[in-house]
């Protein structure tokens, strides 16, 4: 019994040996927020010090399974006048890029660092449009007419206008569908941008790298122009 019980201990021993050489050569990962902060505060001191507000900043992850060696972040921060909201890229290295009207940093962190397939090309597609967006003024991807937030009080010339547009474009307004072209895949988006309707021709490369050509179809929609 005694040489059981030997045994047992050396082998217990063993596997807190072995769980805290892992744990030594393996730290877990530093805090999100305290990263991305110090990541920004070269960038956008600004930004940073809201990103350590943690009673008023949320931070939320963006789905980027096609992604190697970045985060993609959305943060909100509720201030006493009106929110501020912004997209921003962390590496694994700890480095930052803004991503809001800057389609270039977003191409920057993509490339070469995604390699979507066919079937992830509509995915990139989405958060380009998502995470380069202007939040100074309300704007958000459609694919459906069912999609857009309409004016929930609409006279009559709203809703007939309301109503027209549906009708005009509810076959038009439909998820990407990426098709083959040179090195990559072309698609078709929608964004309502305050209180326009506009038209995005979309190519994601075979590198991750988005061009986007927009063209606003309809202006003058009986929505809101802010949240």
């Amino acid at each position: 019994m005694r040489t059981v019980s030997l045994i047992t201990a050396a082998v217990v021993m063993m596997i807190f040996a072995t769980v805290g050489c892992e744990s030594g050569t393996n730290p877990p990962p530093g805090d999100l927020r305290e990263r991305l902060a110090r990541a920004l505060d070269p960038v956008d001191a600004e930004r940073a010090t809201l990103v350590r507000d943690e009673q008023r900043t949320s931070l939320t992850e963006l789905p980027t399974a096609w992604l190697r060696g970045w985060l993609m972040i959305d943060v909100l921060h509720r201030g006493a006048q009106h929110p501020l909201r912004f997209n921003v890229a962390l590496s694994d290295e700890d480095r930052a890029v803004v991503l809001n009207r800057n389609p270039e940093g977003f191409n920057e962190v993509v490339r070469d660092s995604a390699q979507p397939d066919a079937g992830r090309a509509a995915d990139v597609a989405r958060t380009f449009l998502d995470t380069t967006r202007d939040f100074r003024k309300w704007a958000y991807r459609v694919e459906s007419t069912g999609d857009i937030t309409w004016l929930p009080k609409p006279d009559a010339r709203q809703a007939a206008a309301r109503d027209e547009l549906i009708k005009r474009f509810a076959d038009q307004i439909q998820p990407p569908e990426p098709r083959p072209v040179d090195a990559g895949w072309a698609m078709v988006l929608w964004v309502v941008d305050g209180t326009e309707l506009a038209r995005h021709e979309v190519t994601v490369a075979e590198d991750g790298t988005v061009t986007s050509i927009a063209a606003v179809v309809a202006s003058a929609l009986p929505v809101p122009d802010s949240i």
